[in-house]
């Protein structure tokens, strides 16, 4: 049952991953196919790297520290991304009304 949420979870974050990618560059959808998934392997790659460091290191049960630190990173980066686009957004709502 564990396996199958995780499924669902990775499925779901990579449907948002792609809405996000796709949505930072609307006018080039092959580059943005082409970011996506090369964030998606990038992603996979050196996230498998630290988490079998951890692992090496400290031993199995550890490996979740590597994954918490990719999840808080990740809520900072969604963060910062949310934050940036609400910024531009209110500077184009200025720059109309003006």
């Amino acid at each position: 049952i564990v396996i199958l949420i995780l499924g669902v979870l990775a499925g779901i974050a990579s449907n948002n991953m792609q809405y996000m990618i796709t949505d930072a560059a609307p006018e080039a959808p092959d580059f943005a196919n082409g970011m996506f998934l090369t964030s998606a392997n990038l992603g996979t790659t050196i996230g498998t790297g630290i988490c079998g460091t951890f692992i090496t290191e400290m031993g199995t049960r550890y490996s979740v520290f590597g994954s918490l630190l990719f999840l808080i990173a990740s809520i900072v980066f969604v963060y910062l991304r949310v934050r940036v686009a609400h910024i531009r957004k209110q500077v184009n709502i200025n720059i109309v009304t003006e």
